[in-house]
């Protein structure tokens, strides 16, 4: 069944999709010995973030606060952004007026913005990380930038001209079918990996230790039902 699919059958015969906190958990399953992958409840749900602020604990959060902005003011996004490519972006940049979602690790087309304690906004004109950048402007001024609205916007594009800039959002992928951040991951090496941008739901394998693999949401998998703590 679909991910969607299998989420419903665990909350109409269980109580939800399995949720693992650590190796015990994953090891203390009884699994049939002909499965190849199985559904657990991890998802990147991108109603939580593609193109919107929400609660989700997979939304978009604020440099200053480290909480989601449900509601909050959004850019025009470039086409097709965000979109999570290979996995890796988590991070929000800016160019030519847009935003888009960019590799945090990246420092060699970035500036930044930062905002001081009177809501001026400053160009950083040297390369960073997005937590580069973010050290930066706490040790000089306040944070990095935040724009609230189409005013705060229009100032910052005034500012950047051509430059490409880090600004104060990012977020922390994937969290439980329950709605519960994850804080412990089992992903096989080099997943997950997001393929054709469209790998937003979680199975795990049946290789020794069970690692885990993105894929997509309407793929046809086993599933693995929880019930309290105990997986059936």
């Amino acid at each position: 069944m679909t991910w969607p699919a299998a989420q419903q059958f665990c909350r109409e015969n269980y109580d939800d999709l399995a949720t693992f906190t650590n190796m015990d958990d994953i090891r203390r399953v009884t699994r049939p010995s002909d499965y190849i992958y199985a559904w657990i409840g991890l998802i990147d749900d991108l109603t939580s973030w593609s193109r919107v602020m929400s609660a989700k604990s997979n939304s978009w959060r604020r440099s200053s606060t480290d909480s989601t902005s449900p509601g909050g003011f959004q850019a025009p996004w470039e086409k097709g952004e965000p979109n999570f490519h290979m996995a890796a972006e988590t991070c929000l940049m800016m160019r030519n007026g847009l935003w888009l979602d960019a590799n945090c690790q990246s420092n060699n087309v970035n500036f930044a913005v930062c905002v001081n304690g009177s809501k001026d906004f400053i160009l950083v004109q040297s390369y960073h990380t997005w937590s580069g950048a973010r050290d930066f402007c706490r040790k000089r001024y306040v944070d990095l930038a935040v724009i609230e609205d189409a005013s705060q916007l229009t100032r910052v594009i005034n500012l950047i001209a051509h430059h490409w800039v880090w600004i104060g959002f990012y977020r922390q992928p994937f969290l439980w079918s329950d709605n519960r951040i994850t804080h412990f991951t089992n992903w096989i090496n080099g997943e997950p990996d997001n393929k054709q941008n469209r790998e937003h739901c979680t199975v795990e394998s049946s290789l020794p230790e069970h690692p885990w693999l993105d894929a997509t949401c309407e793929s046809i998998q086993n599933v693995i039902c929880q019930r309290g703590k105990l997986c059936a």
